[in-house]
């Protein structure tokens, strides 16, 4: 099978990607509308349930990238609706901590990976899983080295990583915070365990 040079594989690629966002949008209105909320307000929700999440109306926007004006209107509406508290700050009047309620914590908690997206990755092969997790890693990476995007909070630019540690190809890297081997397959793009290395800021927002 031959391919139109002038329609180059990068252009064919980010038209497939877009096609992913934008199913993976679909799904994320369809969702939030099953809660009666914004995109953007379960997104909130969800993110301040993540361990070492910045609670802060500043701190969730530069999480999502976004504005604080666009992020404190959304948390003004989640805290009417009873899925967030507000607290002034004591060592700063200008800083109001978030935190979810008890409503807030239990939808944060329901919310699972869309089952239609779960279902076309599992038909894709065990070795095409994994060489998809290396190229969404690296792409990653460069969007934030670019200043895209935060930094993630995954293996690859977490203090306690080790790249190629070991000779063993099954599971070549290594945690230092579980002081364990581990492979390409167990590679994660967003750890609870993360840990920032010396002079990484998390955002070049």
């Amino acid at each position: 099978m031959r391919y139109d040079e002038s329609f180059p594989i990068e252009e064919r690629l980010l038209f497939g990607l877009e096609q992913v966002v934008q199913a993976v949008g679909f799904l994320s209105e369809r969702r939030s509308r099953d809660c009666a909320l914004s995109a953007l307000q379960l997104r909130i929700v969800t993110t301040l349930l993540k361990k070492g999440a910045k609670r802060t109306v500043g701190g969730v926007a530069e999480e999502l990238s976004l504005t604080p004006a666009t992020v404190s209107d959304a948390v003004a509406s989640l805290v009417r609706k009873g899925f967030l508290s507000k607290k002034q700050g004591t060592e700063d009047a200008r800083v109001s901590h978030l935190s979810l309620s008890p409503r807030g914590k239990r939808l944060a908690l329901s919310q699972t990976a869309p089952g239609e997206l779960v279902d076309l990755i599992r038909t894709l092969s065990k070795g095409e899983r994994e060489s998809l997790l290396l190229v969404l890693i690296k792409l990653i990476r460069g969007f934030q080295e670019r200043g895209m995007i935060p930094i993630a909070r995954m293996c690859a630019n977490c203090r306690f990583f080790s790249p190629n540690a070991y000779p063993d190809s099954v599971k070549p890297h290594h945690c230092g915070f579980v002081e364990a081997p581990f492979g390409d397959r167990e590679l994660r793009i967003e750890c609870p365990d993360y840990a920032a290395p010396t002079g990484l800021k998390m955002s070049k927002q």
